[in-house]
């Protein structure tokens, strides 16, 4: 059957940019809907009233994205040959396009249960959300001795990762960044400021990339 690997629970999502002119806010999401689907996409609507909506050439219906009790639930899914095609939902919200010489900003509350395997769960996306920038994507994964740890970047070229190790059931406060000029992405846990100790990634040939959205993603693994 297909099994649940991980739940994330996201609250407080609150994206910003930051330029030689004061960072402005681009949007503050508390999820304080009605339990239920958050994006905008057929056949079910969306709590969240168009906010939020499903990217097209990710559409599923097997685990929509959820809102329940004022947080988001993604859910890392495992499947087997023999299972038809589970399949998590992608959910997304635009602003205007990152341009040169500025970075933004999104910071969350994630809470974590599960076991220790890897789920891509968030990242900053291309104008009209069809492709994600690989360096700024937030992952979730093992570390020894640990319940887990987060990473900054993924794909073929690897991530960097938080070097402490988490705890599943707790609530953690991360940050993460995209520099427009260097392609450079930043991820803190609990900082107290952008001085906090941080750890970063690079990817030339995400550079300068005029990132226009935000994503909350559903891993779903294949094995067997």
């Amino acid at each position: 059957m297909s099994t649940i690997l991980r739940n994330l629970f996201a609250c407080m999502a609150i994206l910003g940019v930051a330029s030689a002119a004061p960072a402005a806010v681009l949007f503050s999401e508390t999820f304080s809907y009605p339990d239920g689907h958050l994006a905008s996409a057929p056949p079910d609507g969306g709590v969240s009233g168009g906010l939020w909506t499903v990217l097209q050439q990710t559409y599923r219906t097997t685990h929509s994205a959820d809102v329940s009790n004022g947080k988001i639930a993604l859910l890392q899914i495992q499947h087997y040959p023999s299972i038809p095609n589970p399949s998590g939902e992608d959910v997304y919200r635009g602003f205007s396009a990152l341009a040169a010489g500025q970075t933004i900003y999104a910071g969350f509350d994630v809470t974590a249960s599960g076991n220790d395997d890897y789920a891509v769960f968030a990242d900053f996306v291309w104008p009209d959300g069809v492709y994600s920038a690989p360096a700024t994507s937030l992952v979730i994964g093992p570390l020894s001795g640990s319940d887990f740890t987060f990473r900054i970047g993924y794909g073929l070229t690897g991530g960097v990762r938080w070097p402490s190790g988490l705890a599943f059931d707790t609530t953690y406060r991360v940050v993460m960044s995209y520099e427009f000029d260097t392609g450079s992405s930043k991820l803190w846990v609990n900082p107290a400021s952008e001085s906090s100790t941080n750890v970063s990634k690079t990817l030339a040939a995400y550079q300068s990339k005029p990132v226009s959205g935000f994503e909350l993603r559903q891993d779903t693994l294949c094995c067997g």
